[in-house]
């Protein structure tokens, strides 16, 4: 899972200026998903601002790809985009040309390298989501989420890491522990598509409260 960037929010002076907590109507496509079996429990419930959903639809994504040309770009591009229509069922998305004004942005590069609490390196990821938080020109609190996509990702990998890190993107910040789910926490012999509990998970996500477009407070009120 990524790794949590928590700016301009850290801190009391800013925590006390954060947005009040609101949830908002679920979005038509996941409305009609019907109820069952789930791993909402191993979504991760102590962000300071609730979910990490989209407030605002349709989801805007950007693909960088560091002006590459590569031989194999067509394939990495294939899945990435072959995983934004998969979760689009879903999920409404469009894809921009402007990768800072896109909610999501996927980039074609190895995970940058980071270090532990120790200061050890930790080992190399194929692929990593990460977020960061920022006030819009509105006074809303808003978030974006970057995808590292690996370009030496094996081909047979790429598909099912694309749409594992996209999920991560659209709010699922936790793991499946059943290898049926394309969001399991490890890669697994034969890549599986989004599954039913995927969906399901997906959908009780878009019902949590979260602080996430709503306008901060002015410090002076």
């Amino acid at each position: 899972m990524g790794l949590l960037l928590v700016w301009g929010v850290a801190g009391s002076t800013a925590a006390q200026r954060l947005p009040e907590f609101a949830t908002y109507p679920l979005p038509g496509r996941l409305a009609i998903v019907p109820p069952g079996d789930d791993y909402f429990d191993q979504v991760a419930q102590d962000n300071p601002v609730g979910g990490l959903l989209w407030s605002e639809l349709p989801i805007t994504v950007a693909i960088d790809l560091a002006g590459s040309r590569a031989p194999r770009q067509a394939v990495w591009l294939g899945a990435v985009r072959q995983a934004i229509a998969d979760w689009n069922a879903y999920l409404p998305m469009i894809e921009t040309r402007d990768p800072a004004q896109a909610n999501i942005v996927f980039r074609r590069s190895s995970v940058p390298i980071r270090r532990d609490q120790n200061g050890k390196l930790e080992r190399i990821r194929l692929a990593e989501t990460r977020f960061n938080f920022f006030v819009d020109d509105a006074q809303r609190l808003r978030h974006r989420m970057t995808i590292y996509l690996s370009p030496s990702a094996a081909d047979a990998v790429l598909l099912s890491g694309a749409q594992h890190e996209l999920g991560h993107a659209l709010g699922i910040w936790g793991h499946s522990q059943n290898p049926a789910d394309v969001m399991y926490f490890a890669q697994v012999a034969k890549p599986v598509g989004i599954s039913a509990r995927d969906v399901r998970t997906l959908k009780r996500v878009y019902g949590m409260q979260t602080r996430l477009g709503g306008k901060v407070k002015d410090p002076a009120s």
